[in-house]
């Protein structure tokens, strides 16, 4: 159960169902992140989220996927655009929603694509968020343009382009990716690492959860012969 505090927030809200977004579980799944908690609690709560600035950010995505969907009208492709691939898949048992939405998908003859832009560095959760679009968007209740077909992925860093081959959407990917979801949809909370390299970039604060770190957790230097 969630932690109670002596001054609970008006914010805080569980949900009905677990909701998952798929971007949630991506770094989970590549292992650059390791707090399962943080994934857990935004599947399992409705809560008050720190105000971000991320207009420039925005700005500069954008600007990208417009200019890739132009050069790939211009190949010839038939391009669905962000809210054309969004999905919700309901699981087997009813209750677990996992959502996302790829940026770009492109058609042409028998090959489609599923392109997500990156205007920051290179990310190992990158690879995962385009498999886990592949694997979500052909499934029942995935995309219409999409269901029941075999996707190809690409991940788009400025000009440089990084394919992603239907042959890693493997059975070890798709098992990592059913006992990821069973975890934070689960109604146990799932574990929890509070570090700064964890915490740095997380959105829920310290009022959802008090073992947050937000200092470097440097310590007075002392006397040693280790080293």
């Amino acid at each position: 159960m969630l932690e109670q505090h002596s001054e609970p927030s008006p914010f805080l809200t569980q949900r009905e169902a677990p909701y998952v977004w798929v971007t949630w579980l991506t770094p989970l799944l590549a292992g650059s992140s390791n707090c399962q908690w943080a994934a857990w609690f935004q599947a399992n709560y409705s809560f008050e989220k720190p105000l971000s600035d991320f207009s420039d950010w925005r700005v500069k995505h954008g600007r990208l996927v417009s200019r890739r969907v132009k050069e790939l009208e211009a190949e010839g492709y038939k391009v669905y655009v962000e809210g054309e691939n969004k999905f919700t898949i309901t699981g087997k048992d009813d209750i677990v929603r996992v959502a996302g939405q790829a940026d770009i998908v492109a058609l042409k003859e028998d090959l489609i694509i599923v392109e997500d832009c990156k205007t920051g560095k290179k990310r190992d959760s990158d690879v995962m968020q385009v498999l886990s679009y592949m694997l979500l968007l052909s499934a029942p209740g995935g995309a219409s343009h999409c269901k029941g077909k075999k996707l190809e992925g690409r991940l788009i860093y400025g000009e440089e382009i990084m394919d992603i081959p239907h042959a890693m959407m493997d059975q070890e990917f798709k098992e990592s990716f059913r006992d990821m979801v069973g975890l934070i949809s689960s109604s146990e909370p799932a574990r929890k690492v509070p570090s700064v390299r964890e915490c740095r970039f997380c959105k829920i604060s310290s009022t959802y959860c008090p073992e947050r770190v937000d200092t470097t957790g440097e310590t007075e230097l002392e006397d040693h012969d280790l080293f």
